[in-house]
């Protein structure tokens, strides 16, 4: 202690602080008090009539209610960043060296996706997993609708289209839509 702060001048650092200037508007003025809002007041009619009807007080905010209502898990305080246990920091270590002395990148999706490089799911056989009644009973309920295209246009489009062409040709001229 003792020592000045070689920044400001013997007096004091106050050649840093803000200048005073003038708000623009008004601070600390009095606010007229209406009483309480008329939904306010409803609301507490409401809580009234219905504790009479059902026969119990509704407690909240009380030391009573905070007790009972309390989440005890927000008490604690999660590592979201745990440290690794011992066997699975050696796994990755050893990871590294294998990869590392092979010169090849071992990777998880190679084994997860079940068709990649036309390899099959080693969890099913060649000729695919099978399915469970359950899921065949769901994949019956699935409508197969017939494809638009077999069925030609519908009725109301045909229509559309005949209007279109009429009035192209009754004014002379080709209408074609934006981005075609």
């Amino acid at each position: 202690m003792g020592k000045s702060d070689p920044i400001c001048s013997s007096s004091g650092c106050d050649q840093y602080k803000h200048k005073k200037k003038e708000r623009g508007y008004k601070i600390n003025y009095p606010v007229p008090n209406f009483g309480v809002d008329t939904d306010i007041t409803a609301s507490h009619a409401s809580l009234e009539l219905a504790e009479g009807m059902k026969s119990h007080k509704l407690n909240m905010g009380t030391e009573e209610s905070k007790a009972k209502w309390h989440n005890v898990a927000k008490d604690v305080d999660y590592n979201f960043a745990p440290k690794l246990d011992g066997d699975v920091i050696t796994t990755h270590k050893n990871l590294a060296d294998s990869e590392s002395n092979l010169g090849h990148h071992w990777a998880l999706a190679v084994q997860l996706d079940s068709n990649i490089n036309g390899r099959s799911d080693p969890i099913c056989a060649s000729s695919g997993c099978p399915k469970s009644e359950y899921t065949e009973a769901e994949d019956d309920k699935i409508v197969q609708y017939p494809s638009p295209e077999a069925q030609g246009l519908d009725h109301d489009i045909k229509v559309t289209h005949a209007n279109e062409a009429n009035a192209s040709k009754d004014l002379g001229h080709n209408w074609i839509p934006e981005g075609y």
